[in-house]
């Protein structure tokens, strides 16, 4: 059986890929020991949600998104995956991994949930229109900056003592 998403459906996923991100980061900078991760958490939690108000903007504007396939449900079976692969699908998932592990475990779970935002908005950008894509661009830009900075913090928190 094939899953059809409509534009609203791929906003929706959008929104909430930022409001679980936004819950993650706030519940990481709760936890976190050191005043630089606290408001780097902090900081990216503010971020997911300015892209939050950025999807329900797109929404109100009414962007639209074409699917290009070769057969029908083609390109929907291979969003139907990728969905199904988000790090945070539900909130459920964002509060089983602020609970268990590490703050090293924890960022390993950001960096996995920023590469999975990277992925679903580069194919969002392929499929919106024209005067959405400087907008989606510029998400993108920011989640690939997200990401650096989680790797930074995870190489830090790794590196040896006294190194």
């Amino acid at each position: 059986m094939v899953t059809f998403f409509s534009t609203d459906e791929l906003l929706d996923i959008a929104v909430g890929i930022e409001k679980n991100g936004q819950a993650f980061y706030k519940s990481m900078a709760e936890r976190a020991y050191a005043e630089s991760a606290r408001s780097m958490y902090q900081f990216l939690a503010d971020e997911e949600k300015h892209h939050e108000a950025t999807f329900e903007r797109m929404r109100r504007d009414g962007a639209k998104i074409t699917l290009p396939e070769s057969y029908q449900g083609e390109y929907q079976t291979y969003l139907k995956s990728l969905v199904d692969s988000l790090v945070f699908q539900n909130p459920r998932d964002v509060r089983a991994s602020t609970r268990a592990g590490s703050e090293i475990d924890a960022l390993i779970t950001g960096i996995q949930a920023e590469k999975d935002s990277i992925l679903f908005y580069s194919e969002m950008l392929n499929l919106s229109r024209e005067s959405d894509r400087a907008t989606l661009d510029g998400i993108i830009k920011e989640e690939k900056s997200h990401l650096q900075q989680l790797s930074e913090m995870k190489a830090y928190l790794e590196r040896p003592a006294g190194g």
